[in-house]
């Protein structure tokens, strides 16, 4: 057999070139020619083809890693291990993420709820540590309770208790059920349209907020109050200032409610400023030491009238019980002559439906009266006492003025 490429002869059934290595010519059984099959060879990978490849493969591990984790992140014991940390660490920030807060924030602000988780929880028991025990799922998959247990300081007991979850109709991270908070403490958290009411030309306060004048409700506002309409505030206890307009400011805590979704300004001793308590007992000291002053004088009403015009009030009632007080000191055998009020101590005080202020106060008193004996011959006492007096005023050109009077002291004994 000769090669067709160098001549070279090779053994019968070569198959290929002993000399050049090129293939034969086989001659089949048929008697015609047959080449020789080429062995094949695998091509090694490109570089680029071992980059694509191995990007693949990372991409596959990668995903699995994440949709583990993503899962991990959005189940309902994780959700619910998020909400028990932040509760125990009072975590404003996180705790608020789960209220559904829409409209007007004004009054239902992050910072808000910041302040008074902290203001309410002051006194709450810490919780030390705490263990999930549990998850149950509801019918359908669709609501999930998650059971811990958690212990507090200073104490070994472990407490029992529970976070209710719902499954959202859409996904989280498009892969995912989304699970929230369901539970009825904080669904009832926020409360809608509470109502405050105080006098007129007040100054109110509201968790650290003051009311502006579009929250006012002019419909419901009088003559004598202003109402306004929160539109939403928090279900818990709240601070709230009132500066009245003859400058008396009043502190209280209020918790709105759905049994209390609103609030009338309270005027009692008891929440008023040491400022304010002092600021109305002076001004009841230079107005009772006037009237007894202008009584013990025999000062006609006419002679004092101006001193008590105002706009808008009727001084007939006043006009009256000043010109009994004045006959009730003066015009029986034991006259008084002199008083001077050391102390004035505030009692109470309200605001009536006409909206003056009825002051009562325990006032503490020196005195001398003067009298005359059986023999004829006019003798002089003093003595100190005390005792409580009402009176009714309103606030005018930055001062109180009398609106009426009201168990002023009128016996003076002489013993």
């Amino acid at each position: 057999m000769f090669c067709s490429e160098c001549g070279a002869k090779n053994e019968s059934g070569s198959k290929f070139c002993s000399e050049c290595g090129s293939p034969l010519e086989v001659t089949s059984d048929t008697g015609k020619k047959a080449l020789p099959q080429e062995k094949k060879i695998r091509e090694p990978l490109s570089k680029k083809k071992k980059m694509v490849l191995g990007v693949f493969l990372l991409l596959i591990i990668i995903a699995g890693i994440g949709y583990k984790i993503g899962s991990d992140l959005t189940n309902p014991k994780a959700i619910a291990k998020e909400y028990i940390q932040a509760t125990i660490h009072l975590n404003g920030n996180k705790l608020y993420s789960y209220l559904e807060v829409e409209g007007d924030k004004t009054f239902v602000s992050k910072e808000i709820f910041t302040q008074l988780l902290k203001e309410n929880n002051k006194n709450v028991s810490e919780i030390e540590n705490y263990k999930i025990t549990d998850v149950e799922y509801g019918s359908g998959n669709l609501t999930a309770k998650v059971r811990f247990t958690y212990t507090v300081k200073n104490s070994s007991e472990e407490i029992d208790s529970s976070v209710n979850l719902i499954k959202q109709k859409g996904k989280k991270y498009f892969f995912f059920d989304d699970w929230k908070i369901s539970d009825l403490s904080m669904n009832s958290t926020i409360l809608k349209d509470f109502t405050i009411k105080s006098i007129k030309g007040s100054k109110i306060t509201f968790a650290g907020v003051p009311l502006e004048e579009k929250y006012l409700d002019s419909k419901a506002s009088t003559s004598k109050f202003d109402v306004y309409v929160l539109p939403q505030v928090f279900s818990t206890e709240t601070d709230v200032k009132i500066v009245l307009p003859m400058g008396m400011e009043i502190e209280e805590k209020v918790t709105p409610s759905s049994y209390r979704n609103s609030y009338t300004v309270d005027f009692s001793e008891e929440n008023l400023t040491e400022a304010s308590k002092e600021q109305i007992e002076l001004a009841m000291k230079d107005l009772l030491t006037n009237l007894y002053s202008n009584a013990i004088q025999k000062t006609t009403f006419d002679e004092i009238r101006t001193t008590y015009e105002k706009e808008g009030l009727d001084l007939k009632d006043l006009e009256k019980n000043y010109n009994d007080f004045v006959d009730s000191i003066v015009n029986y055998s034991t006259v008084l002559t002199d008083i001077q009020f050391d102390k004035i101590s505030l009692s109470d005080i309200e605001l009536n439906e006409n909206g003056y202020l009825e002051v009562e106060v325990e006032t503490y008193y020196s005195y001398q009266v003067q009298y005359t004996t059986w023999s004829g011959e006019i003798e002089t006492h003093q003595s100190t006492d005390n005792d409580y007096m009402t009176l009714i005023l309103g606030y005018q050109d930055d001062a109180y003025y009398l609106v009426d009077i009201q168990d002023l002291t009128t016996y003076f004994s002489r013993y």
